[in-house]
């Protein structure tokens, strides 16, 4: 499994449609489009929102670095398909597959539309404590560069002819030494830079922060929450409808096997 999944977590700086909207509503987006990921229950109509969801990442500029963060977790796709298609069927391995890389997707949007700032304002307009609002910005923030570094490493001791992946399975596991001891020490020394930098600008004097641009919900937001959770609500009840026989959906598609 690469590590370029921690992209999915970097901030991109880019003037598209999803960069524009309020924090808030991306959240809800992710529990809508969550929601409704869920709700589908067949192989074609999920396999039509995945598409049509990919296609507006494309187009809205955000389709490169976001599908090959989500590839990289081919590992874990692998392992769902063979468990699933072992232990129960086929069609679904296929349906929690396109479900993981649904959810992968939005929260992928997310993060990479979203500034750390505007995440722990968002959090503190929810009535989130400000400690607990920056602590989790602070960690989204610094995933990418922890990856970074964890590549840096990894670069340096292969360099010096380490081998990772020399030997049996504990011997393996004893390879990873070399770089779990300089990440650890590297990301302790990182925390006391972060705690004095925190420290000198005077984090926690006041009760209650200001921001210099502060998050206003506007009529798009508005829209496209209203859009969003107007389709949910009618998938649901098409799904409840459909599973009590008095409505057949067409569309509908599922493999046999």
């Amino acid at each position: 499994m690469s590590l370029k999944i921690t992209q999915t977590f970097n901030f991109m700086k880019k003037t598209t449609f999803f960069h524009s909207l309020d924090p808030r509503t991306k959240g809800l987006i992710i529990l809508l489009y969550g929601t409704l990921v869920m709700v589908v229950g067949d192989l074609l109509s999920l396999l039509m929102v995945t598409m049509f969801a990919i296609s507006i990442m494309i187009l809205s500029g955000l389709g490169t670095k976001l599908i090959e963060g989500i590839q990289s977790l081919w590992l874990i796709y692998l392992l769902i398909f063979i468990i699933n298609s072992y232990m129960q069927s086929l069609n679904l391995a296929f349906i929690l597959i396109l479900r993981f890389f649904n959810f992968m997707m939005v929260f992928a949007v997310f993060f990479q539309t979203t500034m750390p700032e505007d995440l722990s304002q968002s959090l503190i307009q929810i009535h989130i404590p400000y400690n607990m609002a920056f602590t989790l910005s602070l960690a989204f923030r610094f995933i990418p560069t922890m990856a970074q570094e964890t590549e840096n490493i990894i670069e340096a001791q292969k360099s010096r002819g380490h081998q990772f992946n020399k030997g049996g399975l504990f011997q393996q596991a004893r390879n990873f030494f070399p770089l779990l001891i300089p990440l650890i020490i590297g990301s302790i020394r990182r925390a006391f830079h972060v705690a004095e930098a925190l420290e000198t600008r005077g984090f926690g004097v006041l009760k209650k922060p200001t921001f210099y641009r502060k998050l206003q919900m506007k009529r798009k937001d508005w829209l496209v929450l209203s859009c969003l959770t107007l389709i949910v609500v009618i998938v649901i009840v098409l799904e409840i409808l459909q599973k009590q026989n008095q409505i057949s959906i067409p569309w509908k598609y599922n493999l046999s096997i």
